[in-house]
This record gives structure tokens, sequence and C-alpha cells, in this order.
């Protein structure tokens, strides 16, 4: 669930770490290393302009709070938070979420006895005081809720049912919980939520003929409104399980683990995808979220490795600075030691070659990486530009139709109305004709 985290933080040049290990959070990067709380359980973490958040549950089942000062990493801050317990409940997941007024925080206290669950919800503030938001019926080890930000309005998508893949959507604020829809998601599980401009998108797996497909549908916000969509599935001719999901610089990146590789594609559109890279690794496969904290703040959901990471093709645009020529290297996750001998010497001179010719190798990298993407946007640009003339002409066509469709009608009433007024004529010119014929067999009677 949410206690394997792993954060690579790059903020204004300086790139660090937070992890979970030996039951401890611990931040680090080449300079330094501090645990900054223990007895940890399983922690959430999101962040606002200049802090990082963590919330935390320990394993005596205490809730906390640790803001963190990203430029001054010794400014460092716990508040604990207020909530319900009971005997026969235990504490199993947690979810942070802020918006540009609070800091929200929920938990799911679960029934010792059956499957039977309870979220809660509160906001930090002096109080601290979380309430019972609903009453679900989840598994142990299920996500039960799933936060998003649309316009920063917060966003739940809670599974009130996970055998029924029953679902509600529900908005939220300082006061109260609006729900705005319960559906089902038939057959799904694995479910991601991703939200993406003014959309939220739901992806999920499903088994069919025995095989797993990726399928998602969206639910976009438009005038206070939530459009709902049909399913559609996702293909890139490979089965897909577990994938972790990302919308960064405008685009949906895709990325799963196999074996001992981990694979990634993407899309604009959700339609086509881009031909799946395959990135060779032989040690484990991290599942990392990656922070770039600049003039502006993006997220990427995907994996890393400690052998690859400074040499992915997708390292040199998730982790650089834009205003930095030179792509900066990434800091190693495994430190060595050198001797003084001459051995050591010369293998200190070849590793030196080595990350010389590896920070050239990772320059060439950001520029065709920097190339692509340029050409790819443009792409992007002239089938925005396509598709705004086809709407266009589509839009012309259907008004020419419609104006078409009202002659046609229009003429089509004249014409009937005409043929009704003569019709009408027709018959009063024959009863007319028929007294004048009436009057004439008179007249040459009494002529007679």
């Amino acid at each position: 669930m949410n206690n394997n985290k792993f954060l690579v933080i790059n903020f204004n040049k300086n790139i660090f770490y937070i992890k979970l290990k030996n039951a401890s959070i611990e931040i680090f990067n080449s300079t330094f290393h501090r645990t900054i709380q223990q007895n940890v359980e399983m922690f959430d973490v999101k962040y606002s302009p200049n802090f990082i958040f963590i919330l935390f549950l320990t394993f005596d089942s205490k809730l906390g709070l640790i803001k963190l000062n990203i430029s001054q990493l010794d400014d460092i801050i716990i508040q604990w938070l207020k909530t319900s317990s009971y005997s026969y409940r235990k504490m199993d997941f947690i979810s942070l979420e802020i918006t540009k007024t609070s800091i929200h925080f929920f938990y799911r206290l679960s029934n010792l006895k059956n499957t039977i669950s309870y979220i809660y919800h509160g906001i930090v503030s002096n109080s601290c005081q979380s309430y019972e938001l609903c009453k679900i019926n989840s598994l142990k080890y299920s996500c039960p809720l799933y936060t998003t930000l649309l316009d920063d309005k917060l966003i739940l998508l809670i599974c009130e049912d996970y055998n029924k893949n029953t679902y509600s959507l529900r908005e939220i604020d300082d006061n109260n919980s609006i729900k705005i829809k319960s559906f089902d998601i038939p057959n799904a599980f694995a479910v991601n939520v991703l939200s993406a401009e003014n959309e939220i998108i739901i992806f999920y797996n499903k088994t069919l003929n025995k095989d797993i497909f990726l399928f998602q549908r969206s639910i976009t916000c438009f005038q206070d409104k939530f459009l709902f969509s049909e399913e559609s599935q996702i293909n890139v001719n490979v089965s897909i399980t577990k994938p972790m999901l990302s919308f960064y610089n405008n685009k949906f990146y895709l990325n799963w683990s196999a074996g001992l590789n981990f694979y990634i594609t993407t899309s604009y559109d959700l339609k086509n995808w881009t031909s799946v890279v395959t990135i060779e690794n032989n040690n484990n496969n991290i599942a990392a979220t990656i922070f770039k904290i600049s003039s502006t703040f993006s997220v990427f959901n995907g994996f890393i490795s400690e052998k690859i990471f400074a040499k992915s093709l997708f390292y040199n645009e998730l982790l650089k600075n834009d205003e930095v020529p030179n792509p900066p290297i990434a800091i190693p996750l495994i430190t060595t030691t050198t001797s003084t001998d001459t051995k050591a010497n010369f293998d200190t001179t070849e590793n030196t070659v080595t990350k010389n010719n590896d920070k050239f190798t990772n320059y060439l990298l950001s520029i065709i990486n920097s190339l692509t993407l340029k050409y790819l946007r443009l792409l992007h640009e002239k089938d925005k530009e396509i598709d705004s003339l086809k709407t266009s002409l589509n839009t012309t066509n259907k008004q020419f139709e419609k104006r078409v469709s009202r002659f046609v009608g229009l003429n089509i009433k004249t014409r009937k109305y005409y043929e009704d007024l003569i019709s009408n004529l027709l018959n009063v010119i024959d009863d007319k004709s028929k007294i004048i014929d009436e009057l004439l067999r008179l007249n040459n009677k009494n002529n007679k």
C-alpha cells in the first residue's frame, strides 16, 4: 500500500531522497544523511510551494505530520494529530492532500473481525480533530481512497464495496463532503487514479479470455458538473499489470515492471501510444515518485534503479533544470571508498574517465531528448491545429446541414400548404361548376 515509498526531490538543482528504511523515515543526499522519524509503519507525502509534508503512522497507532522546509532541511516541525480509536478497529491506511487553504488527512479504521471499514477525514488546525466520513466494505490490503485536485477542488474517489467494484466520487471542502455519484467498474482490479488538466482518469486492469488488459475511464469537470465517459481499452500490444502512471509536461506516461526490466510508453490522448521502451536492469526495480521543484512543480511516478538511474533516457527530462545547459548527474544511492595504493589510483582515474564519458553521453542524450521533445511538441501542436480545423469544419458542416434541413422542412411545409390551398380551390371550383350546371339545367327547363 503506502508504506514503501521512495522519493527523489529536485529542488532548484539540489537533489535529495526520502525513503522508509528499518521503520525510519530518512532524508539524504551526497552531503548529509538524517533520520527524521522512527517507529514508522507507513507514510504519505505531499507538497506545497516551499514545504514537504509527511503524514506518518507509528507502530503504536499514533498519527503525525512532519513539515519540512525544503530550502532549510534542518527546519523540521512535527505535529501530532487526534484520531478516533477503538479496541476492535485498527488503522491500516493513511492519505494526505493539500489545497491552497487547508491540509487534509484521511485514515481507515478496519474492523478486526470482518471487512467493514471506516474512512475518517480531518483538517490540520489547532485542534486537528477528525470525523467519520463513510463506512465501506474493503479488504485490508486494498486501497480504499484516492485523492486528487481539480482547480484546487479536493476530489475523493472511494471504493465503497471491493467485492462489487462500487465506487463513489465526492467533493470535499473545509465544511462538508458532497457525494456526486456512485458507479460500478465491473471486474476491475489494480486501480490507479490520475488527474490531468480538467479531468480525472481512472485506470484499471481486467481479465478477458485469460489475458490481462488495461482500461481507462475519464471523469471531466465542466461548469461544476462531472461528466463520466464510457470505458475504453488502452492498446499497447503487451500485458500490463499494476502500472504506474503520470501526467507530466502535458503527456501521459505509462510505466510498469516485469522481471528484471521495466518499461515505458507515452501518449498525448490515451489512444495513440508510442512504441514501448525497455530499460534493462540487473538490480531490483524501485517504485518512486520524482518531485521537480523550481518556478513550477512537477510530479512523475515511475521505476528507477541504482544501476540506470543516472543513465536513463528519461532521467535528463525528469530531473534536469531547464536553465542549466548540462544535465545534473544523479547522486549514487550506494557510496564506495578508495584506497591510496597504485591500483586504487589507477581505478580512480579509470572511474573518472568513465564518469566523464557518462556525463558526455548523458549530455548527448539530453540534446537528443530535447530535440525529440521539441519535435513531438511541434507535431502535437500541428495535430491540435488539424483537430481544431476538423472541429471547425464539422461545426460549419453541421450548421450548414441544419440550415439546409430547415429550408427543406420549410419547403415541404410551403408545398403542402399550397397543395392544400389548390385542392380547396379546386373543390370550390367543382362546387361552383355543379351549381352552374344545375342553374343551366333549370334555365333550359323553364325555356321549354
